[in-house]
């Protein structure tokens, strides 16, 4: 860093407790000691230091520095002597004049100006390319939902086919357990690991057909249940069995 004045974090023209350190040939901790120590108000601690940091290049670790004004370094060099400080503070205080005079420059000004405007228009690429990521994502998403809600509104949820609380309603009875009861009397169903099956008696004859649903457990895992539906036969077939014609 041969620069004696950068531009801060907050855009001000600064200099550093880092560069201090190298040009007045001290301790970087010291420095940044000294100014922790300096008999300022907090005030004008406040408007002419701030902290920042510095990525060490040997290691790759950040380490805290401290930016300061004008000012603030005016403050803190103020107990700096000999020859050499004397020097060193010429540098400095000219080299912070010469760019408060190149911020009146008409080129300097035109100039920052198209830096900014480049900037902000880097930022909103940068937007841009995020926004569309989070929609490619969400269309993503989408596309892999869409073939299990064509199977919820083709499969599961079809005209086609009734569940069995569908029946029991359709039937005029109580309670789908009121219609399942009848149906193990009757040999017709019978419970199997928590699912209802229809038995041998009426298997293969197209009254009945198994559907497969997906669900997310609370581990965030992929379940799958069986559920048991009546087709459109079966639904004649119950209709005539309930009602004393089967």
């Amino acid at each position: 860093m041969n620069e004696l004045v950068i531009q801060g974090q907050s855009g001000q023209d600064v200099t550093t407790s880092l560069i201090v350190a190298r040009v007045f040939n001290k301790e970087h901790n010291k420095v940044v000691r000294d100014i922790e120590s300096l008999s300022c108000s907090n005030h004008f601690r406040v408007a002419n230091f701030g902290e920042a940091t510095f990525q060490n290049p040997k290691t790759g670790q950040s380490h805290k520095m401290i930016e300061m004004t004008k000012d603030g370094f005016s403050f803190l060099v103020m107990g700096y002597t000999g020859a050499k400080a004397a020097q060193f503070k010429e540098a400095f205080i000219n080299e912070f004049n010469r760019r408060e005079a190149m911020l009146k420059s008409d080129d300097y000004i035109l100039a920052r100006s198209q830096e900014i405007l480049h900037h902000r228009l880097q930022l909103a690429e940068q937007q841009l390319q995020i926004a569309q990521g989070t929609i490619e994502k969400q269309e993503e998403q989408i596309r892999h939902l869409a073939p299990k809600a064509a199977y919820t509104d083709e499969v599961l949820q079809s005209t086609s086919t009734y569940t069995l609380t569908q029946i029991a309603h359709d039937l005029g009875l109580r309670s789908v357990h009121a219609l399942t009861k009848v149906l193990m009397e009757k040999k017709i169903l019978f419970r199997q690991s928590g699912q209802w099956q229809p038995t041998a008696k009426v298997a293969g004859k197209g009254y009945f057909d198994t559907r497969t649903a997906k669900f997310v457990k609370s581990d965030n895992t992929i379940g799958t249940s069986l559920s048991t539906v009546i087709t459109e036969e079966g639904r004649l077939f119950l209709h005539n069995l309930i009602n004393g014609r089967a």
